[in-house]
């Protein structure tokens, strides 16, 4: 008998070693459920953050095009400023060379007109003078 209670002491010790392997190995189960959903959420967090950093990433280059058509439609803009620009200016150059010539030939005209004017007014003067000697002679031969 004393070997049959030894043999169930031994057994209920061994009943008792299983249950806490098997409480272990649950416990253990629970951890790596515990750790699966853990990976799984991370998993999905990395799948999202890797999907959040493609969409920045390629609206990203959308604006740097975007910034480069509007640098380059700058650029053009600038240019057509300068073409506007350099056209004014030979605009008002065209005009105030037109403007230059008609007061060149305006004032050549009335220099010329004062010039015939002068000249009619010394023949003039000049044959004053004459009828005023021929005059003053004959005034002198009759008296």
């Amino acid at each position: 008998m004393e070997e049959n209670e030894m043999l169930r002491d031994k057994l209920k010790q061994k009943e008792l070693e299983l249950e806490i392997a098997e409480l272990k190995i649950q416990q253990h189960e629970v951890k790596l459920k515990h750790q699966q959903e853990q990976m799984k959420l991370y998993s999905e967090q990395v799948t999202q953050l890797l999907a959040t950093e493609k969409h920045l990433r390629s609206q990203l280059t959308a604006d740097g095009e975007k910034i480069q058509q509007s640098q380059d439609a700058l650029v053009k803009s600038n240019e057509v400023v300068e073409t506007y620009k350099q056209e004014i200016e030979k605009m008002l150059k065209s005009t105030k060379d037109e403007d230059l010539k008609k007061e060149n030939t305006f004032l050549k005209s009335k220099c010329e007109k004062s010039d015939y004017t002068l000249v009619e007014l010394l023949r003039e003067h000049e044959l004053d003078l004459k009828e005023t000697t021929r005059e003053s002679e004959k005034s002198q031969g009759e008296a």
